[in-house]
């Protein structure tokens, strides 16, 4: 079955109280010479509300599963926008809430897709949220990579289900590459953390702060080489780039 067809029964079986408008889709893009679109759904009842998944533009039996994960997402992101701009009218101002979720690929080759998620809005409250998620699929089977199978036990341990704490001597390393680590505002708070998202990229892992609000202006992409992690890499993180 097509994706949109997929996406179209998805939010028609799990959100029957709300006629949700059918995902329109976008032109075809491409990434390491690979066609991907994005499907979009301006939810009814939401505010100002976007909400983009992914699909996959090209054959295979892993691809396609990939595509039926990514559409299984569609209907709680949804309730999360109807979520929160109840929340924002119910709130002093009494303003329609603000949500928008784009998903794209980073990184896509024969054995593994990396996918970014990016959400950020208003729901009421002292200010508005940024969240980022990364997914990682072998695309020979559809199934979800985890990276930390890629690491040592010694180098980080999952601190929830997105983040990990990395032990002192990569977070040492990663520092070595963050771009900020000089900039006055932000080297004390990058020193101090230890709390990243993880993702295999072209060019190196993908190491991204994980920062309170606050500070949030100092959490960008830290590539880090690949041979500059080689002390912390276990044999999957060795053959699975």
């Amino acid at each position: 079955m097509h994706t949109l067809l997929i996406l179209t029964a998805l939010l028609t079986w799990s959100l029957p109280a709300m006629a949700q408008p059918a995902p329109v889709p976008g032109p075809d893009e491409t990434i390491d010479g690979r066609r991907y679109r994005l499907l979009t759904i301006r939810p009814d009842d939401a505010g100002k509300a976007t909400i983009a998944v992914l699909e996959l533009r090209q054959a295979g039996a892993g691809l396609a599963a990939i595509n039926r994960a990514l559409s299984a997402e569609l209907p709680a992101a949804v309730q999360r926008a109807v979520d929160c701009n109840a929340d924002s009218l119910a709130g002093p101002a009494r303003e329609a809430g603000e949500y928008d979720q784009d998903m794209r690929p980073t990184w896509w080759t024969d054995r593994l897709l990396a996918v970014s998620v990016h959400v950020r809005g208003y729901c009421g409250g002292a200010h508005p949220f940024f969240d980022q998620e990364f997914r990682l699929w072998d695309t020979a089977t559809g199934r979800p990579v985890d990276v930390a199978g890629w690491f040592t036990r010694a180098a980080l341990k999952r601190s929830t289900e997105q983040e990990f704490e990395l032990s002192s001597r990569l977070a040492a390393t990663v520092l070595k590459f963050a771009g900020r680590r000089h900039d006055p505002d932000c080297a004390e708070t990058l020193a101090g953390n230890r709390s990243y998202l993880v993702q295999p990229g072209r060019d190196g892992m993908v190491f991204v702060p994980s920062l309170p609000f606050v500070v949030q202006a100092c959490a960008d992409d830290i590539v880090v080489p690949w041979p500059a992690l080689d002390p912390f890499l276990g044999p999957a993180g060795r053959t699975g780039r």
